[in-house]
Formats: C-alpha cells, sequence, structure tokens
C-alpha cells in the first residue's frame, strides 16, 4: 500500500482505531457541542439583554422596525443545550 493510499484510508476512516480512542473522541466531540451551544445562549442572551435596554428610537414613520421575537432563536439553542447535557451524564 502505496503512502497515498493510506492517506485515503485514513481520511475515510478505514483504519480501525482502538476502542478507547474512539470514545475519547466521541466524549470531545459531545463536551464541545455542549460548549458550542452553551455560547449561542450566551450570545443570543446579550443580544436580548441589549435589545431590551436600548431606547426605543425609530421615528413612526421609519422604513426599519425593531426584531420583536429574539427570544425564539433561544429556545432551540436551550433545547440542544439540554440534550447534550443529558447525553454526556449517560
Amino acid at each position: 500500500m502505496d503512502a497515498f493510499a493510506r492517506l485515503r484510508a485514513l481520511w475515510s476512516g478505514a483504519i480501525d482505531q482502538p476502542h478507547r480512542v474512539t470514545e475519547e473522541i466521541a466524549r470531545s466531540q459531545r463536551e464541545s457541542e455542549t460548549w458550542v451551544g452553551a455560547a449561542q445562549i450566551i450570545v443570543i442572551a446579550a443580544a436580548a439583554a441589549a435589545y431590551a435596554f436600548t431606547p426605543r428610537g425609530f421615528s413612526p414613520d421609519a422604513p426599519i422596525a425593531a426584531l420583536p421575537s429574539l427570544h425564539w432563536c433561544a429556545c432551540p439553542s436551550g433545547a440542544h443545550v439540554s440534550a447534550m447535557r443529558g447525553r454526556l451524564n449517560s
């Protein structure tokens, strides 16, 4: 098997890895997903807080309007983090 064929097999995942390595990769991926979900919730909460505490400065005839439903963005992220925490604990 030449070097290119070995590299292709490694890239496609055809090479078997020890079980402990596979478990560690899966655990690391779950943990990363939890951190990403938490970061999403923090960013959405910060945007919601900024929206809530910003004075309304639009004139009645302005061609734009403020975003009224920012909380709908937080629901999927919260559900995702909750689901990932359940998987991490099991």
